[in-house]
């Protein structure tokens, strides 16, 4: 016979060990409604019609949305279309950068303070020349994760000093 019975368990500790596996289950659960809530945002703030961009390029998206979301509060919201491109409305948190390949247009908005920051110049450039001649399939997707790259070094550099 063994010497280990679960009589012999104090009712304390019985009490404790049944507190732990709650509480683990409880934490295992809140961080996959996390995962689960991230994934979901993720999918709403980049809107890929052309079914072009490969999981790595979307996932550096969604690593610079995030980037700009923890340490900003700032949302952004990229939309890639097969045709006509239109600007949502969108309020003072929120970049968005609208890319219509088959007709070679490119939007970018800033939030008002963010726009008066990085000023007008930088924002025609992406506009106007960041993606002049880079409309191919092969492309585009490295532009656009470029674009986002380097409104994230201009936000650091102003940031920085």
């Amino acid at each position: 016979m063994s010497n280990y019975s679960r009589k012999r368990l104090h009712p304390l500790l019985k009490a404790v060990l049944l507190a732990c596996i709650f509480a683990g289950t409880g934490y295992l659960f809140w961080k996959n409604y996390e995962h689960s809530l991230k994934k979901i945002q993720n999918k709403q703030s980049v809107w890929d019609q052309t079914k072009t961009l490969t999981e790595e390029q979307k996932q550096t998206l969604y690593d610079l949305i995030d980037f700009f979301k923890q340490n900003y509060e700032l949302n952004v919201y990229i939309k890639i279309t097969k045709d006509e491109m239109y600007l949502p409305k969108i309020n003072k948190h929120t970049i968005f950068i609208g890319l219509c390949p088959k007709q070679e247009k490119v939007f970018v908005r800033f939030p008002p303070l963010m726009e008066k920051a990085l000023g007008v110049k930088f924002l025609r450039y992406l506009q106007e020349k960041y993606f002049q001649g880079h409309f191919s399939s092969e492309q585009w997707p490295r532009r656009l994760v470029g674009c986002l790259k380097l409104i994230q070094k201009k936000v650091l550099e102003i940031e920085s000093g």
